[in-house]
């Protein structure tokens, strides 16, 4: 199955059976984005912005399960103008660019002269979060916008900083600036105590900073505060993203590329090589090298993904191996590591397992899974994977048996 949001991701939740679709439902406009300014303007409220993509599935879980629902509908329609775009079409495209949108869903509140007061990334099963997001978006002093400028005007306290960082973060922003500006007020020698590790843990992102290079060198005296397993994976999570930003399109520096790996390697962190490993995954992807993409597929799987499969994504390898590779060597062995992974029962996996097989030919046995899937989506519905989805592609297969 389709990875769903990069990023982020971060923001997906459980299902919860007590969200059902009603009688009423979000009015949303059908203007232009003038138009719908203009309107917001005449009525003096703000628009309330659902900022979708087509293939994203918590938006649509959100639209058909949320947006659906009386008491959500009921407060909006009355506290704002509301508008829906998929931001990779039409107008969209455009806003996407405008408001630094790069994570979906992402929820904006706008004022009539297209500024941002309020924002938040992420579906969430519950509906008070999303009456209290309104109320938040029409509260001053728990508008995003009032945190902000807090923060411009100087305000560095550690309480403060965390609710900016924490606001920062889920609206989907980067949060380096607000770690920066707040370490800047901190000595080093008190990086460590627990204040500042949380900062660091949650929100430090930079692998150049002054802050980074200290937990590294000094990653004893954080692990005897705080577990080996949490501070390197706080590590693993600063190298892991310096490396994604290295390999981020087509046009890398492969130089550059080679230089970053080697400085992480010389770094003396334990899980440089599995890190390097995943970083050269993306890398091969990015250039659409699929031999070299499976041969270090089948390195990090071996060696990793049986003992520690939740660092090694292996649905997700497979199923890029699916949508790219047609070479059969590549695809039997796609199905083979498949196929270990549905024994954990996620019917995500299993879809993968019959997208492939299907590909390789054994239509019936994909029939089969893929029938197995739709039962399981009916007993336990998935926020990320949708039962439709799952009928579909099973439509998909019957159609094309022959």
């Amino acid at each position: 199955m389709k990875n769903q949001i990069k990023l982020t991701l971060l923001f997906f939740f459980s299902f919860c059976i007590g969200v059902v679709a009603q009688n009423r439902s979000i009015q949303f406009e059908h203007g232009t984005w003038k138009e719908i300014k203009e309107k917001a303007a005449k009525e003096k409220k703000l628009i309330f912005l659902d900022a979708f993509t087509t293939w994203c599935g918590p938006c649509k879980w959100m639209a058909k399960n949320i947006f659906t629902n009386d008491t959500v509908a009921d407060y909006f329609n009355e506290k704002f103008i509301c508008a829906k775009f998929d931001m990779e079409a039409g107008e969209g495209v455009a806003m996407a660019k405008e408001y630094s949108i790069a994570a979906y869903p992402s929820l904006l509140f706008i004022d009539s002269e297209g500024k941002v007061v309020h924002r938040k990334i992420g579906a969430s099963p519950d509906v008070q979060d999303y009456i209290e997001l309104g109320n938040n978006a029409l509260t001053t002093d728990m508008s995003y916008s009032s945190i902000v400028k807090k923060f411009e005007s100087g305000e560095r306290n550690h309480d403060f900083m965390i609710q900016y960082l924490n606001a920062t973060a889920e609206a989907g922003l980067n949060t380096d600036k607000g770690v920066k500006a707040y370490f800047e007020t901190q000595d080093v020698n008190s990086l460590s105590i627990p204040g500042n590790w949380n900062i660091i843990n949650l929100y430090l992102n930079d692998m150049d900073s002054r802050e980074f290079e200290y937990l590294l060198s000094n990653s004893d005296i954080f692990i005897d505060k705080y577990s080996e397993e949490v501070v390197n994976q706080k590590i693993y999570k600063v190298f892991e993203d310096a490396c994604e930003h290295a390999i981020d399109n087509r046009k890398v520096d492969k130089n550059k590329y080679a230089e970053l790996k080697e400085r992480i390697f010389k770094s003396g962190f334990k899980n440089s090589e599995k890190l390097l490993l995943n970083s050269d995954l993306s890398f091969y992807g990015s250039q659409a090298d699929w031999l070299n993409y499976s041969k270090t597929a089948e390195k990090l799987i071996e060696k990793y993904a049986q003992n520690d499969n939740h660092s090694v994504n292996v649905n997700n390898i497979c199923w890029t191996i699916f949508e790219k590779v047609s070479d059969m060597p590549i695809l039997t062995k796609a199905i083979q590591w498949s196929k270990k992974s549905i024994e954990l029962g996620d019917p995500a996996f299993m879809d993968t397992y019959a997208n492939l097989l299907f590909k390789a030919g054994n239509k019936k046995e994909a029939i089969q899974v893929e029938e197995k899937v739709v039962e399981i989506l009916k007993k336990k519905p998935n926020l990320q994977f949708s039962i439709e989805d799952a009928e579909k592609t099973l439509k998909g297969f019957k159609n094309n048996l022959n």
